[in-house]
């Protein structure tokens, strides 16, 4: 008699309970297959001068607008030795894409970064062009922040710790802010509760997209950190935070291909 002979259940049993190697496939699918326009900073995507300052961050396939130095980065960004993009606290090593929204209605926006001191402070911010009023997304102090300039909306959470993904939404005038690690789910996003006419109202126009910085002023030394930057995701359409798993279908892709892979 086969004392070791397999019975086999038709049952289905939680992943957690799966061994490693029978574990699931993390879907992906590529961020330009869902409509992101995609930074990722390592190889042909960046353009260094001859002292290895970069002068540009280009776009995956070509989707999208570069982005480049803002006024006061006067060669200040640079690679890091591990890959990706080190800003440093209070030097403005900014960039910027111009006219990235026009009129937008909806639009997501995620970052993944590292920051072992939980400052990174200003990592994109959305700013129209003819108003005094813009959105930025932050770390500071180990918290994510997704606000306005005049505090009519704003939301807060805690950020991954060492880095990880923020990702900020915003949709008819409603914003909403959410996070996940490297590898992780994305956390259940936090929403205003109402819309908010005056954001409304300053994105009527364009917009350009700041990345590490406010915008080309000088000065507001405060809001620069300590990062890492790997991969800027922009979805110029979109709320994709109303569909977590295929947004995170994105980030994976992301991870798979780029820096910390």
């Amino acid at each position: 008699m086969d004392l070791f002979k397999p019975h086999y259940v038709d049952v289905v049993v939680p992943d957690a309970v799966l061994l490693p190697g029978d574990a699931p496939a993390a879907v992906t699918v590529h961020p330009n297959a869902s409509g992101a326009v995609w930074y990722q900073a390592q190889g042909a995507s960046l353009t260094c001068d001859g002292d290895g300052a970069v002068v540009a961050w280009h776009t995956q396939a070509g989707i999208g607008s570069s982005a480049t130095p803002v006024k006061p980065n006067e060669g200040n960004l640079r690679v890091a030795a591990q890959g990706g993009l080190t800003f440093q606290s209070k030097v403005n090593a900014g960039l910027v894409v111009a006219d990235a929204l026009v009129e937008p209605e909806a639009f997501t926006i995620a970052v993944r970064y590292m920051s072992e001191q939980g400052e990174a402070r200003s990592l994109a911010t959305v700013n129209p062009k003819d108003e005094g009023n813009y959105l930025f997304l932050a770390e500071k102090e180990g918290a994510l922040i997704w606000q306005d300039q005049d505090d009519e909306a704003a939301l807060s959470m805690p950020a991954p710790k060492g880095g990880g993904w923020a990702i900020a939404s915003y949709s008819d005038g409603q914003l909403s802010l959410a996070c996940a690690a490297i590898g992780g789910a994305v956390g259940t996003p936090l929403t205003t509760r109402s819309n908010t006419d005056g954001v409304r109202a300053a994105l009527a126009g364009s917009c350009d997209l700041f990345i590490g910085c406010r915008s080309h002023r000088k000065g507001i030394l405060k809001t620069l950190g300590t990062s890492t930057m790997l991969d800027v995701l922009v979805w110029i359409d979109s709320d994709c935070l109303a569909d977590p798993a295929g947004l995170a279908a994105a980030l994976r892709q992301c991870e798979t291909e780029g820096n910390g892979a």
